[in-house]
């Protein structure tokens, strides 16, 4: 989706030139006869060093399938509680206006961005190094050790820490190749086993076919 130009009014306070567009995949094919679609703002597409409440990224899910707006702020919870960093959840009320045309669209699920501000906070000085990607490919399988041999993986932050992609590729070297005692002995190093088991529990209870465990 491509990003417009738009004037931004919260609790009565006036940003000018944020960048709008759609966001989502069946959340936004299942809204198509309506104008509440899924969208995303970025408050200094346009304008540099706009932010709101220390923000440049906001996510507003239409909750198409959610008539009680609640199943993300519990997922999220869920998550929370199995010992995951998780996104903030809120609700917004939001009217749109087109050319004069003012049209109330109603509740809308606010969701934290996933970044570099949202890595920081969570994981402090290690957020520096780290390495932030949303693969949305068919399996993950060892292609090299660089950013470049990853691109698929849409990388999101940490695109210039190689250290992190030779860690990465030897990690999917070992799940790929590596002996049944190789695995055992070494996936404890490369891997925070505790933080797995959280996220297995979770996205179980949740039945959540979204996920890596689709």
């Amino acid at each position: 989706f491509t990003y417009v130009k738009a004037q931004m009014v919260v609790d009565g306070e006036k940003y000018a030139d944020v960048g709008l567009r759609f966001k989502g995949n069946s959340s936004y094919r299942s809204s198509a006869n309506s104008l509440k679609r899924p969208l995303k703002i970025d408050t200094n597409k346009f304008n540099k060093d706009q932010k709101l409440h220390g923000r440049d990224k906001l996510n507003l899910s239409n909750s198409i399938f959610d008539s009680a707006f609640m199943k993300e702020k519990l997922a999220y919870g869920l998550y929370k509680s199995a010992g995951l960093a998780t996104p903030g959840v809120g609700w917004a009320n939001v009217t749109l206006t087109i050319d004069g045309k003012t049209e109330p669209l109603g509740i809308y699920v606010l969701i934290e961005q996933v970044n570099k501000r949202f890595m920081k906070h969570h994981f402090g000085a290690d957020s520096k190094k780290s390495l932030l990607m949303k693969p949305e490919v068919g399996q993950w399988q060892y292609l090299g050790d660089t950013a470049e041999d990853y691109a698929a993986y849409d990388i999101k932050y940490g695109e210039e820490n190689v250290e992190q992609f030779k860690q990465f590729g030897e990690l999917l070297k070992l799940i790929e190749d590596g002996s049944d005692s190789e695995f055992e002995s070494e996936i404890g190093k490369r891997f925070d086993l505790p933080q797995l088991a959280g996220y297995l529990a979770a996205t179980s209870l949740l039945s959540s076919l979204d996920s890596y465990v689709a």
